[in-house]
């Protein structure tokens, strides 16, 4: 009577706390994958690195737009010379005197130029500066991208963690009601005190791993909150994506479009070489005031000026030009050749990943016929333990082999997903959520 009546209160105070550790749950903050992916891109300091490269991007563009400003110079010359310009008609002439040049000049005034044609030089340095401010935002796409990948270790590995500690403490509770009974049994005479001397070493054992799953579980959210700037606790829900398999036909990263963004660099490239060996023209003025002015030979201090057009050209560059564009076709080449080892690398993850989801499908499927069968036989040998039938060294295997059949089946089920998760990850394609 005494032993029915332990154990039913057992129960009793096992139902109270499943009760209220349901109640409490409601009040728990829920966390799901998807958060977690938004929250690390909104809060990873590449967003604030892509504001930078775009603020970069703009003050070159603005420098290279000032390409048409009109140009403003001022310069300030004084020189000696040891010989100057002299008229001698080799006789004299009375009454007539030829002026004679001075020695030290001086000149203040300024330049000023217009362009007029460049030969579109600024319309290309503008469109490759456009070209390459994608490029450098899509280099950081590429590195938020892959920052959805550890969100995900992080994730999925903080689920298996805490369903080992799930199954660990609910086996825990079974292994103290086991305590329990045998205790009652050995206060009875019925069953020998190193039965239970058994059954308390594998409790402390327990008790140390449930520390050290704790510890590892903590450190883990920890990791993950750090990533994503969320308050992410052990009481967190952290709920499992559900993630229908479908088979992905081709694949599109974000390293994709930077491999056909770099492409289009070279063409951009090309272009400006293009118009840089093109002939410009510009229009020009000076005004200045100095002695001589623009007659040589006048000895007095004399406002000038002068306007015109300058015709620029590069007639040769020694075949330059040819070897910048022989350099672009190289490194254009060495894009294809990038991209090709990336897509068969993608291609050899994707079909990891294939093989391993079906792989956990097996598995979760022989795990659950294992579980009902190890199930079925844990009650025998608990009732077996109960009479003393058998010893505590016994049960305890058979207990263990279930705890462990428990733990695989679920941590299977979380690898699945992360499988999953991985799958449509690699292949760049978004899951339906």
């Amino acid at each position: 009577m005494g032993k029915e009546f332990f154990i039913y209160k057992i129960h009793i105070v096992t139902f109270l706390l499943c009760i209220t550790n349901v109640l409490f749950s409601q009040g728990l903050e829920r966390i799901s994958l998807y958060e977690c992916w938004e929250n690390a891109e909104e809060s990873y300091s590449l967003h604030k690195e892509k504001e930078l490269i775009s603020h970069i991007s703009a003050v070159k563009l603005d420098n290279i737009k000032n390409a048409w400003m009109p140009k403003a110079s001022l310069f300030a010359q004084a020189t000696y010379q040891s010989d100057v310009i002299t008229i001698d008609p080799g006789i004299s002439i009375p009454g007539l005197n030829f002026p004679t040049q001075q020695k030290d000049q001086y000149k203040l005034g300024v330049d000023l130029q217009q362009m007029i044609y460049d030969g579109g030089l600024t319309k290309a340095r503008t469109n490759l500066e456009t070209s390459s401010l994608k490029s450098d935002q899509l280099k950081l796409d590429v590195q938020i991208y892959k920052l959805k990948e550890l969100v995900s270790t992080l994730y999925f590995s903080a689920l298996i963690l805490r369903q080992n500690m799930q199954i660990l403490e609910m086996f825990y509770n079974e292994l103290l009601q086991r305590i329990e009974v045998v205790r009652s049994g050995v206060r009875n005479g019925i069953v020998p005190e190193s039965n239970l001397w058994q059954l308390d070493i594998d409790r402390l054992r327990l008790e140390q791993k449930r520390s050290d799953l704790n510890y590892s579980h903590r450190k883990m959210l920890d990791h993950l909150s750090e990533l994503t700037s969320m308050d992410i606790l052990p009481e967190t829900e952290m709920l499992l994506p559900d993630f229908e398999f479908i088979v992905i036909n081709g694949m599109r990263r974000p390293e994709h479009d930077l491999f056909n963004q770099m492409k289009l660099n070279f063409v951009e490239s090309e272009k400006l070489f293009s118009a840089a060996i093109r002939p410009n023209l510009a229009a020009f003025a000076q005004t200045g005031y100095g002695r001589p002015g623009l007659n040589m030979l006048s000895q007095e201090f004399d406002a000038y000026y002068l306007v015109g057009l300058r015709l620029g050209w590069t007639i040769t560059d020694w075949n330059q030009s040819k070897r910048e564009r022989k350099i672009l076709l190289l490194q254009q080449d060495r894009i294809d050749v990038q991209q090709e080892l990336f897509d068969k690398a993608l291609g050899i993850q994707v079909n990891h990943e294939l093989l391993e989801i079906s792989r956990l499908k097996e598995a979760i499927e022989n795990d659950r016929k294992v579980l009902e069968i190890s199930e079925k036989l844990l009650k025998v040998f608990a009732s077996r333990l109960d009479q003393g039938i058998i010893q505590p060294i016994e049960y305890l295997s058979e207990f263990n082999s279930f705890m462990e059949a428990k733990v695989k089946s679920g941590i299977d089920e979380i690898k699945l997903m992360h499988a999953l998760t991985n799958y449509y990850y690699h292949s760049g394609n978004s899951p339906n959520h």
